[in-house]
């Protein structure tokens, strides 16, 4: 196995040429996908022994292996030749690198274009929403991916959040599988997370909890957070907050009125809980019982970030663990085919899976998958013009084909290997599974009518206003990676290693969060999280559209003028959301983007015959309307803060004119709305693993909880797609947990 099926551009390994034959190939498990669900099942398969071969259909968005093995400026010069990676300011730019002068190595965007709503008459409202490129005279509404080793997190904003207890006990409830239970799934992210506090806010909680265990040495001080794994998490850092007057008087208002109506009752509180060791601990969204005691109120941010003030997340697991292998294999003088591994094969596109018959009614056995090679094959944001003359290639593991596509592209796959509703499967064109060489069985299918069902997401909408004050923290910068004039971005790219990454670019942003439960507009359980968090930014963020990653500095009706440094975004995320969406094919052809309906506020099925979903019983409208009025509140308190020290005069977005209870409010709540956290759409249900799909008592699952597709064997989805319903707050971290439980659930069943 040290030669390849061909080189692979990214300079990393290919396919290993045996592969292509079912009765050779030495690969034990084909991971497709190497984001949050794919790389640290294969990192941690390879680790216990397996062959693990990864398929990605991106590039790799980072600095080279070779000079990631060197030290010092040698590497800081290689991560800024890939600045829109590694650099956590740059986040926004990294969602449009085309926009910023990015080469096409590292292209790494998949736009996908997404329907709110089915009446086309309320989605055009929309002020985000473009002309649709895959039907004409309809609009759509951007929804950034990411095609790149390391899947979405190559792009996302870096915020890690565990999420809460119910989370986890609602899947073993559903399943009646313990091992999701919150006690193990608590064990996993302690697995996975080396926590990380930032220099100045660390030293400030180490010192406060030594004199606490001075104090009761009897004291619980355990935070349960892990301090050994591959994911550094990182609060973001106060003291940046505390050289910039006009933030930090934002920040330090927010806290006093989230904290407590009087200022002296607020500090009487705090006291109380630094008392009681809690003051420190309750700021970190992370700690594990801050839920139990302290669930609504101020927090910092944490974020995925290194100690060397970079982007960190599962591309650099992937790639140290196939390192680690690898220099084992070289110090006991082994070949390839002794113990675990790594192969990574990048611009690689799966267009669907390779099933082998059993017999005898025995259910399929999937092997292998098809796939072409080529960069950026597959493109939905541009209308669909099939890549010419693609040959078809095949590989082939002798265990498992595990899928790591997330929300949209899984379901594609399953659908077009001939897994799905048959009927649905039928009318575009699927004419069955395939098999060996890419043999079709005509009308052989596997009937799943789940499969993209189900399709979650968060809403998210934003409150805008102009602050009496520019931000400091601002002055020169441009969140322009061409930028060379940009103070805080060139000290930041400095390659002395003596002068450690800081300021705003070593953070996405995020000055503070707020966690808030709505009003009780519906009965809900005791344990439920709060359902609102929101997120303070000195920037403009009102969602995604083209160009959104260039508008940070813009005031939103200026046309387009940037350099605005006085604006503060509130970002309000609702949680535990109820809509219901469908990802379905338009064709048979792989390269073909599916069509995304989100159904906001409501399900598919139910608006089918309704242009505009009926908000008078829908409980997450509710909960945003709250927390706009909520954030309202927050804004008057600090008017003084406020341009024309007038809170109502100083709101950009919505604005006063919709007055809050407003029928105007409503309508734009209804238009304005995004999100960014698909999910959902191969779900896993209440039954045990079926052979027989027509036995499902849960019609509407996918998955096991063992992560299986009903009816078939040797084929599991780990990614995004597995939730019944949406968890936390953030995705990547529940993610990550869940590519953890797979590859211990996968190696526990080996050793039965």
């Amino acid at each position: 196995m040290n030669e390849v099926m061909g080189n692979d551009p990214s300079g990393l390994d290919g396919i290993p040429p045996d592969a292509d034959d079912p009765m050779k190939t030495a690969i034990d498990y084909i991971v497709v996908g190497s984001g949050p669900g794919g790389a640290p099942l294969a990192a941690r398969l390879a680790l216990a022994g397996m062959r693990v071969l990864v398929l990605e259909a991106g590039v790799d968005p980072g600095a080279p292996l070779v000079s990631l093995d060197t030290t010092g400026t040698t590497k800081r010069k290689a991560e800024n030749e890939h600045l829109i990676y590694y650099c956590p300011g740059l986040h926004a730019a990294s969602t449009e690198p085309d926009l910023h002068g990015a080469n096409d190595q590292a292209r790494t965007n998949w736009n996908f274009w997404v329907r709110h709503y089915p009446g086309e008459d309320i989605q055009k409202l929309d002020t985000k929403a473009r002309e649709d490129p895959r039907n004409p005279g309809g609009v759509a509404v951007l929804y950034p991916r990411a095609s790149a080793l390391g899947g979405c997190t190559a792009h996302h904003a870096m915020i890690s959040v565990y999420g809460a207890d119910y989370d986890w006990q609602k899947i073993a409830d559903l399943t009646g599988d313990n091992s999701w239970a919150p006690g193990r799934m608590r064990a996993l992210y302690e697995r996975i997370e080396r926590a990380r506090t930032g220099v100045w806010f660390g030293r400030l909680l180490r010192y406060w909890e030594w004199l606490q265990q001075k104090i009761d040495p009897g004291r619980d001080a355990s935070a349960r957070r892990g301090t050994r794994g591959w994911l550094d998490v990182q609060l973001s850092d106060p003291k940046l907050a505390m050289g910039d007057t006009a933030l930090f008087n934002v920040v330090a208002k927010t806290v006093f009125d989230v904290e407590g109506r009087d200022d002296l009752l607020t500090l009487w509180r705090a006291a109380k809980r630094m008392i009681g060791g809690r003051l420190f601990r309750d700021l970190d969204l992370n700690d594990i019982d801050r839920a139990r005691t302290h669930p609504e109120g101020v927090a910092l941010v944490p974020l995925a970030v290194s100690p060397a003030g970079t982007r960190r997340g599962p591309r650099e697991w992937l790639l140290e663990t196939r390192r680690l292998l690898r220099r084992q294999r070289d110090k006991f003088l082994a070949g390839d085919e002794f113990g675990g591994g790594i192969w990574i094969a990048t611009d690689i596109f799966v267009r669907r899976v390779i099933f082998r018959s059993r017999g005898n009614c025995q259910p399929l056995s999937a092997i292998g998958v098809e796939f072409s090679r080529g960069r950026h094959l597959y493109d939905p944001g541009r209308p669909f013009n099939e890549p010419d003359d693609l040959e078809k290639h095949y590989c082939y593991a002798r265990r498992e084909i595990l899928l790591c596509g997330g929300a949209f592209n899984t379901p594609q796959i399953l659908m077009l290997s001939g897994i799905g509703d048959k009927e649905q499967l039928r009318v575009n064109g699927v004419e069955g599974i395939a098999g060996i060489g890419g043999e079709v069985q005509h009308d052989v299918f596997v009937d799943l009518s789940g499969v993209g069902q189900n399709l979650l997401d968060r809403y998210e909408i934003s409150v805008i206003s102009e602050m009496a004050k520019s931000f400091s923290v601002l002055d020169g910068v441009k969140f322009d990676p061409n930028a060379t004039d940009d103070k805080a971005l060139n000290e930041w790219k400095a390659e002395d290693t003596q002068q450690p990454r800081a300021g705003l670019y070593a953070t996405n942003g995020a000055a503070v969060a707020i966690l808030k439960r709505s009003e009780p507009t519906e009965s809900k359980p005791k344990d439920l999280p709060p359902d609102l968090l929101l997120l303070g930014f000195p920037i403009v963020f009102r969602g995604y559209y083209p160009g959104w990653s260039k508008d940070l500095l813009t005031r939103p009706g200026d046309g387009g003028l940037p350099g605005k440094r006085n604006l503060w975004s509130w970002t309000i995320l609702k949680a535990y959301s109820k809509n219901r969406g469908t990802v379905r094919l338009r064709s048979s052809n792989p390269f073909d983007s599916p069509a995304i309906d989100f159904c906001y506020f409501g399900r598919c099925d139910a608006a089918k015959s309704q242009s505009h979903p009926d908000l008078r019983v829908d409980h997450d409208f509710a909960a945003l309307k709250f927390a706009v009025q909520y954030v309202r509140r927050l804004n008057a308190a600090a008017a003084k803060l406020m341009k024309d020290h007038d809170a109502a005069s100083a709101e950009i977005q919505p604005g006063s004119d919709k007055t809050s209870g407003s029928v105007a409010l409503a309508d734009w709540i209804m238009h304005e709305v995004w999100g960014h956290h698909a999910s959902g759409t191969c779900r896993i249900g209440s039954d045990p693993w079926r052979a027989n799909v027509s036995e499902l008592k849960d019609k509407g699952a996918v998955l096991d909880s063992s992560f299986r597709v009903h009816g078939v064997r040797g084929l599991r989805v780990v990614d995004a797609s597995v939730f019944p319903t949406i968890p936390g707050y953030f995705l990547t971290v529940p993610i990550y947990l869940v590519s953890e439980k797979a590859a211990d659930t996968i190696l526990d069943e080996l050793s039965l």
